[in-house]
């Protein structure tokens, strides 16, 4: 049986936006599909908390 790796941030495999974050809170991975819906670059949001992304009202709910 052959396995294939599957790449969730690459965007030919998976069409849509995703990050991951670590326990503190902070972007530790971003895929192409997401920065460009947000209008960022990577440099922008690596390291960052994923605060950087919700309004005030949001991160109520996250």
């Amino acid at each position: 049986m052959t396995t294939t790796k599957f790449d969730f941030f690459n965007p030919q495999q998976v069409p849509i936006g995703l990050l991951a974050i670590n326990g503190a809170r902070q972007i530790v991975d971003i895929n192409q599909t997401l920065l460009e819906l947000l209008a960022y670059q990577v440099n922008e949001l690596m390291g960052q908390s994923i605060d950087k992304l919700f309004s005030g009202a949001g991160k109520l709910f996250f």
